[in-house]
């Protein structure tokens, strides 16, 4: 088959960028045709479909009014990336099209492009966005519902995008357009769901239960062996963001003065957490700042157990992924699609979200217990040999493919 892969990034960024360039390799090893569709970047992996990308644009600053006005228009409907998309659907005739992140940076215009050349459109939801205006579901320090039945107003009440009220406006604007246009729910033919919370979510939120099906994340295990050791850091690894628990973190940390904490990665909150850490005089608590690759895995090999703090609905997180795959028990937030990975009792530990005084409970009494996070490492390993295994991901969405087509 041909299959043309659509996501606004084309590095390895976060999540979604790593799943997608997985997915690409997976599928040209079992000797099926890819192309991208993205944004320029100079991070970009080298590919001959770059010459259709759309220009590079950022939405993370203002370039004056004007420019801001046209960023707009580009992330509602974007002719830019329209046209250069049916020029790389007329060269690559391609057997599916299958969308990952387009929101802002592509738009949905590629969507109806797709639907004109008759061509079969599948969709992997990495995040929140087709319901919720800042893709998060999470608002002023807590998780956020407020928008169900298109009560995108909410979103310039709460300013819940970067606190701005004209940037929520604009992205309530954005969602008002493509729902009332109903492009997704017309245009795409299957939504893939990496986690039954996810499934569930947009179901109770109204959408059709005949375009959702659940296909985990893979993870590919041999890309984790080697050897993994107990070391004595608590480790966290992600973006250093409210949603992620930081701040909770912070305070478990401070209650277990004699456990080190390691906080791997960089985000909007680094600042303020550094400034926590030197008026607390948290000597426990270190940062590495942003770490991939073979960095960021040696460290996690090292940790004694992973935290993942998050106080927002994860969908399916590939932190938790990582942890199993390296053999370490988890203590987690029961948030989202975190149980779904994190078996409490069985991988690991399950707190409520937010709740400092579990978390503090649940790292030390597994930190203390050698024996116990062994057990749940290899539980874990166990876990997502069965359940995430690459093969069986690459079969399922083949199988998508194939139904669409």
């Amino acid at each position: 088959m041909k299959i043309l892969l659509a996501n606004k990034f084309l590095y390895r960024r976060a999540g979604a960028e790593v799943y997608v360039l997985d997915l690409a390799r997976a599928l040209e090893r079992a000797g099926h045709q890819v192309a991208f569709f993205a944004m320029k970047d100079s991070r970009n992996i080298q590919t001959p479909w770059s010459k259709y990308f759309v220009d590079e644009i950022h939405y993370d600053r203002s370039d004056g009014l004007l420019e801001d006005v046209r960023k707009v228009g580009h992330m509602i409907w974007s002719v830019e990336a329209a046209k250069k998309f049916r020029a790389l659907l007329a060269d690559f005739k391609p057997d599916v099209v299958h969308l990952h992140n387009i929101y802002h940076h592509l738009s949905p215009s590629i969507v109806q492009e797709a639907k004109r050349a008759g061509i079969p459109v599948v969709q992997t939801l990495h995040d929140f966005k087709l319901i919720c205006p800042n893709y998060r579901l999470f608002t002023k320090g807590s998780a956020c519902e407020r928008c169900q039945v298109m009560k995108y107003w909410n979103a310039v009440r709460y300013q819940c995008l970067n606190d701005s009220t004209p940037a929520s406006a604009a992205v309530a604007l954005e969602m008002w357009v493509h729902r009332l246009l109903r492009v997704y729910e017309n245009g795409v033919d299957q939504f893939i769901a990496p986690s039954v919370f996810l499934r569930d979510l947009l179901l109770r939120w109204g959408k059709s239960p005949a375009k959702m099906i659940v296909i985990n994340n893979p993870i590919e295990l041999a890309a984790y062996g080697g050897t993994s050791t107990l070391g004595e850091e608590v480790v966290f690894a992600g973006r250093l963001a409210e949603e992620k628990g930081v701040w909770p973190l912070l305070l478990a940390a401070e209650k277990l003065p004699d456990i080190p904490f390691l906080l791997i990665g960089d985000g909007p909150e680094l600042a303020n957490i550094e400034a926590r850490i030197r008026e607390r005089k948290l000597g426990n608590v270190k940062l590495t700042g942003f770490l991939r690759g073979t960095e960021l895995t040696d460290r996690l090999r090292k940790a004694r157990l992973i935290v993942i703090p998050s106080v927002w609905y994860e969908n399916y997180p590939y932190a938790a992924l990582e942890a199993a795959a390296l053999g370490k028990a988890v203590v987690a937030s029961r948030i989202g699609g975190i149980p779904e990975i994190v078996e409490d009792g069985t991988t690991g530990r399950l707190f409520p979200p937010g709740d400092v005084p579990a978390m503090v409970d649940a790292v030390k009494n597994l930190y203390q217990n050698v024996g116990l996070l062994e057990q749940m490492g290899e539980a874990a390993r166990e876990k997502v040999r069965r359940e995430n295994d690459p093969q069986d991901h690459l079969v399922a969405v083949l199988d998508i493919y194939k139904q669409v087509s």
